[in-house]
């Protein structure tokens, strides 16, 4: 059980760190049309 749960957490940081990783690049984006 624990090891399920380690294995969805993983799942949601990946989600989340890809999420943010978008944002880094359209806010990189955004400075690059400026």
């Amino acid at each position: 059980t624990n090891l399920a749960s380690l294995h969805v957490l993983e799942k949601e940081g990946f989600r989340s760190g890809v999420i943010q990783a978008m944002i880094a690049c359209s806010e990189r984006a955004d400075e690059m049309e400026k």
